[in-house]
């Protein structure tokens, strides 16, 4: 009887130990569950600011010659320097950016400047401030007399200087339109015996074209 006693006693003994062991060792695999997260977090932080950091080398800056800039209008964020290139998000008039110091040219005509967190902006809708300025100013002569000239011969001059600073007016053309604010986000268009009507949307504006005119427009 004693002996079987002892038996059972050493069997319930050698369970509770066993569960301890296991409760501790599931306690330690949680622990390294949860350090492996997060130097796994830690690694996806290091490799983004080792491709910010590269991409900031390849444009000849560091992040502590960032610009700060408030837009001047609303725009489209295209994906790429280009005005036709795929509009990625629709800035508002009033936010603040921080842009890399260094303007781009699209085949010598549009200019544009790129955002930190990604994407272009066209130029002309950035508010200027001095540091905007002195890189306009410093900017290459004969880029912005080619892209003066081209609009110029194409639209006339009060037209051409308009689309530069990325106007628009009501009886421009939707060719115009395009030059300003580049490709909108969605066209409505409506055919009938009275001609074509179109919706254009940029953001939270609707242009409205007749026949090619800008005739009115909504924001």
């Amino acid at each position: 009887m004693k002996f079987k006693l002892f038996f059972l006693f050493g069997l319930f003994l050698s369970n509770f130990l066993s569960a301890q062991i296991l409760d501790s060792l599931e306690k330690r695999k949680g622990f390294f569950e949860n350090e492996i997260k997060r130097m796994q977090d830690s690694i996806t932080t290091l490799n983004r600011k080792i491709f910010e950091y590269n991409k900031s080398l390849q444009l000849g800056i560091n992040d502590t010659s960032l610009i700060k800039a408030v837009l001047s209008a609303e725009c489209p964020i295209k994906k790429l320097p280009e005005l036709l290139s795929t509009n990625i998000r629709f800035a508002k008039t009033g936010d603040t950016v921080l842009l890399y110091p260094k303007i781009i040219t699209e085949r010598g005509f549009r200019l544009f400047m790129q955002l930190s967190d990604g994407g272009y902006v066209d130029y002309y809708c950035i508010k200027k401030n001095y540091e905007i300025a002195t890189l306009f100013n410093n900017y290459d002569t004969k880029a912005k007399l080619a892209a003066k000239q081209r609009l110029v011969s194409k639209y006339g001059a009060k037209n051409a200087a308009m689309i530069l600073e990325g106007k628009i007016w009501l009886g421009m053309t939707s060719a115009m339109a395009k030059e300003s604010w580049g490709e909108p986000e969605k066209v409505n268009r409506t055919v009938g015996t009275y001609g074509q009507h179109e919706q254009w949307i940029y953001g939270q504006t609707y242009l409205y074209f007749e026949n090619g005119i800008l005739k009115t427009w909504q924001d």
